[in-house]
């Protein structure tokens, strides 16, 4: 059963924390620590690159609620500053539509710090050639860093797809599906991370469809998050 108060977490910035005495990546960086970044809402504990509800620190400063891949449609909405005992509307939030045929998810970034440090096992990918993704930084000059590397496609998942990211006047855009497809609306699993903000989340993947209100209670920026969190009736 879900919590009837406020449960507490604190989530680390893989940009951050490090792998200590672990093989460092084929670029040449310290393998990131992904043990404390992701977090499963139905578990109540710190979950697995394979299978997680939220992540911090992954893309710059945001929250992020999965990469809409297969049947995740999770989505988040920032309800700006409010606190536990305050009064504050929580919204209707619809899960991601599904795709059209030859479509592509989209998802936008806004923001000036690069965007790295999401696993390329997610949703458990098989064959991952490189435990890290990284994306372009808003800086114009190229360098080896800033290679982008694919999820690793199962043949028999034909629903994990590769991601691309490109970076325009300081907006990174990344795209989940085949290179040619067309991309879909933005798709709200971005959330910038502030301290006092409350956030409202739908989980819609698999057999869960459940809503959250998450409140960040502190925060460290590009090293750690505490939030407290409540699974809540549907609006």
């Amino acid at each position: 059963m879900p919590p009837d108060q406020p449960m507490t977490v604190t989530l680390y910035s893989p940009e951050t924390h490090k792998l200590a005495n672990a093989p460092r990546l084929p670029s040449g960086r310290e393998r990131p620590d992904f043990s404390r970044t992701f977090f499963d809402f139905t578990s109540g504990k710190l979950a697995r690159p394979q299978r997680w509800d939220l992540a911090f620190g992954t893309i710059g400063g945001s929250f992020l609620v999965g990469l809409a891949i297969g049947d995740d449609r999770s989505t988040i909405k920032d309800l700006g500053e409010a606190g536990w005992d305050g009064k504050f509307k929580i919204p209707s939030l619809p899960p991601l539509a599904a795709l059209k045929p030859g479509e592509a998810r989209y998802i936008a970034i806004q923001a000036k710090t690069p965007a790295r440090g999401l696993p390329s096992d997610v949703r458990g990918a098989a064959s991952a050639r490189d435990q890290f993704i990284d994306l372009p930084t808003p800086v114009g000059v190229p360098t080896k860093d800033q290679d982008i590397h694919h999820l690793g496609v199962s043949p028999a998942s034909s629903a994990l797809e590769p991601l691309r990211a490109e970076t325009i006047n300081g907006e990174t855009s990344i795209t989940v599906g085949p290179k040619d497809a067309k991309r879909s609306k933005p798709a709200p699993v971005l959330a910038k991370v502030a301290v006092n903000h409350m956030y409202v989340i739908h989980v819609v993947k698999g057999q869960s469809d459940f809503y959250v209100l998450v409140h960040v209670d502190a925060l460290v920026p590009s090293d750690n998050c505490t939030i407290s969190w409540k699974r809540i009736p549907p609006p």
